[in-house]
């Protein structure tokens, strides 16, 4: 006997049709996550001066006077807007040197300066960087001051950066530390242990300005306001003033709290102390 023939019908299905007709779940967010609407402003230096109009309708009493006076003394101004933004602020957003996108992206956590607009996730206690510099600086000079005392540092192939720790709490607001960091010099590989094995890592040394944390609380909805101070000076000079002619342009970082997910009265997770 003969073997019979059957023609056979090509599948009438594409790989890029199933994945399209599979709905996926949202990802959902860990326990600790604390999201952040992280935004950069040019400002014309002219702008940001000691009584311009946007610092005086900001909350600066947020943080303790001696903090206050330890920051200005090194260049930096921290604000506090509760809730919607001022009319002042608000004009500094839509100039023309301003190009944010509403419709923020989450990525990862190495935020470079062009991309205007972030929202970002970020676990409690655990470290994170914004980057406030979209290059490195081949030479750069800082003046620290310290009380009575003013020292200069110089580092080679320099950027700067805030290092950020967030913690939220049981009430929904959630505790923002950041700290300057310059990290500088050529990369270097050395042999870290973690988890009970030793872990091969490449990078920079790292300048930490420990004694200059802006370490305080906000609530959903409310925004940290950083910059320079008016006369452009010290550490403030390096991470705020665009390019080295202080008399064109200033930054201003934006921090707004969107969403935390932490509610101690119905979550078991156990956070990083505070």
């Amino acid at each position: 006997m003969l073997p019979g023939c059957e023609s056979l019908v090509k599948p009438q299905w594409t790989l890029e049709k199933e994945v399209a007709n599979k709905t996926l779940p949202p990802p959902r967010l860990a326990p600790d996550a604390v999201i952040l609407e992280v935004t950069f402003i040019r400002v014309p230096a002219s702008t940001n001066t000691v009584d311009s109009d946007f610092w005086n309708d900001l909350d600066e009493t947020h943080l303790s006077a001696e903090l206050r006076h330890r920051l200005s003394a090194n260049g930096i101004r921290c604000g506090l807007v509760a809730g919607s933004f001022p009319d002042s602020l608000n004009t500094l957003l839509q100039s023309d040197t301003n190009t944010t996108e509403l419709q923020g992206k989450t990525g990862d956590l190495n935020l470079n300066i062009e991309n205007r607009n972030r929202r970002l996730q970020f676990r409690a206690g655990r470290p994170a960087q914004i980057v406030m510099s979209n290059s490195v600086k081949e030479n750069i000079t800082v003046i620290t001051s310290d009380s009575d005392y003013a020292t200069a540092e110089r580092f080679n192939q320099a950027q700067c950066i805030f290092q950020i720790r967030t913690y939220p709490q049981g009430d929904g607001n959630v505790r923002v530390e950041l700290i300057p960091q310059i990290h500088h010099g050529s990369p270097k590989s050395e042999f870290k242990g973690q988890d009970g094995a030793w872990l091969l890592q490449t990078q920079r040394r790292v300048k930490e300005y420990s004694l200059l944390p802006i370490d305080t609380q906000i609530a959903p909805g409310e925004s940290l306001v950083l910059s320079a101070t008016g006369d452009n000076k010290g550490i403030g000079r390096q991470f705020f003033v665009v390019n080295d002619d202080d008399s064109k342009t200033n930054h201003l970082l934006l921090l707004r709290l969107v969403h935390t997910q932490y509610d101690d009265l119905f979550s078991s997770a156990t956070l990083p102390a505070n």
